[in-house]
């Protein structure tokens, strides 16, 4: 497993695997859609594909490089063929308070920054479908959200806030910190019944915590703990979730390492055990399938 100190060096070494080393494949479905081998979804693919990121420094500027930059412009003006530009701006106003200058495509950076930030706020709730995030970035997101005959309002197949459960297991994890067993599940067993375009299924599978010494000492003379994340998927499309997928990874994992720092989550439990120090770890990431499509591409490679 190769194991990176800089996102930049992630993100240049897939391109470079991807180039070299992805195999074409055909698919009848994407998500919960049956696209019937639709050429505009031929995909290069590298199967279990793996790396170690072991620092998270500017971590929010992983989707800032061309071949993402190129492919999110391009489902924009997409999707401004038949949506009002200017509708989207005065709701983007009224929702966040923030002037948009000049077009969406020209404002893309920051306006999917945006997204997820108010992505991972639904993450660490109860329950949320739809929320409100995926409007931000309705060039990806519309086409999934559909009535699902079961409520008064449309939503997706599944959210992350409703699969993860994370204060669950928080609590877990802030009594006996080194367990091998926290793991936040994404995938369901039902999920085995929407494959082939039936239903939207998880991309990513599951997230694991393990924590473990990371060979330094705090000023009480205690070990420093470190907080690592195993992050397993079944499916990766770099040109359109990879660096989202990665971001939200780290911002999951600061999250729980601070929940782990503050003092007034162990009030009612017995810490004479516990750690007085916990620090970020590492990022372990695991793909079945690490890949892109060709409608997402400006330059042939295929």
């Amino acid at each position: 497993m190769r194991i990176y100190t800089d996102y930049k060096e992630v993100i240049s070494e897939i391109k470079r695997d991807l180039v070299e080393m992805g195999q074409p494949i055909s698919t009848y479905s994407m998500q919960n859609k049956v696209i019937d081998w639709n050429s505009d979804y031929e995909t290069k693919e590298i199967t279990n594909y793996s790396f170690c990121l072991s620092n998270f420094d500017n971590i929010e500027d992983m989707i800032d490089f061309p071949e993402f930059e190129k492919a999110e412009i391009n489902r924009i003006d997409l999707y401004f063929k038949n949506h009002s530009e200017e509708d989207y701006i005065k709701w983007f106003k009224s929702i966040y308070n923030i002037d948009i200058k000049g077009s969406i495509k020209e404002n893309w950076k920051p306006i999917l920054q945006k997204r997820l930030s108010e992505d991972f706020l639904e993450r660490v709730q109860q329950n949320v479908n739809p929320g409100n995030a995926w409007k931000i970035r309705p060039w990806v997101w519309e086409e999934f959200i559909h009535d699902d005959g079961f409520h008064s309002y449309k939503t997706f197949d599944y959210t992350y806030s409703e699969r993860i459960k994370l204060f669950d297991l928080l609590k877990e994890i802030v009594q006996h910190p080194t367990s091998r067993q926290y793991v936040f599940n994404i995938w369901d067993r039902e999920d085995r019944f929407g494959v082939n375009g039936r239903r939207r299924i998880p991309c990513s599978l599951s997230y694991q915590i393990l924590i473990r010494p990371n060979w330094e000492i705090d000023d009480n003379g205690k070990p420093i703990m470190a907080v690592n994340m195993v992050y397993t998927m079944r499916s990766t499309d770099f040109l359109t979730h990879f660096p989202i997928d990665i971001i939200q990874a780290v911002n999951l994992l600061k999250y729980i390492t601070e929940h782990l720092n503050n003092q007034e989550n162990f009030k009612e439990y017995d810490t004479t055990k516990r750690h007085d120090t916990y620090a970020l770890g590492k990022l372990y990431f695991n793909s079945a399938s690490l890949h892109y499509y060709k409608k997402d591409l400006i330059e042939e490679v295929f």
